[in-house]
């Protein structure tokens, strides 16, 4: 640690600090700590997810929804959009430590994307615009007790610049191939269907593709349904 002192007066001389050397007890981390009796202390075998978690997340999928169900603990938080008046395409299961819902931004983008054309890239823009703003909707409610997250795929890339997945563990519950991999197919497509009004009008940038995949790549598990995706990381 170290530690500057600034000011506009002239530094006063010959003023020496010394800190006294080897008198506390060295500090533990969490994973090589062996003291059962502290707090944070997790009893063998326990699973991690156990600890308060938030599971951030937007449209529902009947797997996840029985992901949740069957995993959530006493503490767990659900972040959604909203309930009302898109109930069914939020059915989500009630979680014991309550909601927090980003209700202006699940109306905003529910407008704002019926208007919208499906081809030219401005849906896919403003798709990835709003996931955004809900991950910062949901940034402003996370709780410092909140140690683990579960995130929907499209917030990760979001979460991961916010600097919201730094200092935690995550799951991710993964709706699609990375970006990368789902662009470089598009790209592999485009090249043999030049025609094609829709293959080609819509990349993300590098940044939040970069960002995905550092986030992908720390994360602790990932959850799908999708055979092909489950089989490009057999590990984890």
């Amino acid at each position: 640690l170290e530690i500057r002192f600034r000011s506009a007066a002239a530094p006063a001389s010959g003023v020496v600090v010394r800190f006294p050397a080897a008198l506390r007890e060295p500090a533990h981390d969490c994973v090589g700590c062996a003291r059962e009796s502290c707090s944070h202390h997790l009893p063998k075998g326990a699973e991690m997810t156990r600890r308060p978690t938030a599971w951030l997340v937007d449209a529902c999928w009947p797997e996840f929804a029985a992901l949740a169900r069957g995993q959530a603990g006493p503490e767990d938080r659900l972040f959604l959009p909203m309930r009302w008046p898109a109930r069914a395409h939020y059915a989500w299961p009630e979680l014991p430590g309550g909601e927090s819902r980003a209700l202006l931004v699940g109306l905003a983008r529910a407008r704002a994307l019926r208007r919208l054309p499906a081809v030219g890239g401005a849906l896919p823009r403003a798709m990835l615009g709003f996931d955004r703003r809900l991950a910062e909707a949901y940034a402003r409610s996370l709780s410092h007790r909140h140690t683990h997250l579960v995130v929907g795929q499209g917030l990760l890339p979001h979460l991961w610049r916010l600097g919201c997945l730094q200092g935690r563990s995550f799951d991710v519950l993964m709706e699609r191939w990375p970006l990368a991999a789902l662009q470089a197919r598009l790209d592999r497509a485009l090249a043999r269907y030049p025609e094609s009004p829709t293959l080609g009008d819509f990349r993300a940038p590098d940044e939040i593709v970069a960002a995905e995949a550092e986030a992908l790549a720390a994360a602790s598990r990932l959850y799908t349904p999708h055979g092909g995706i489950a089989a490009r990381f057999p590990d984890r």
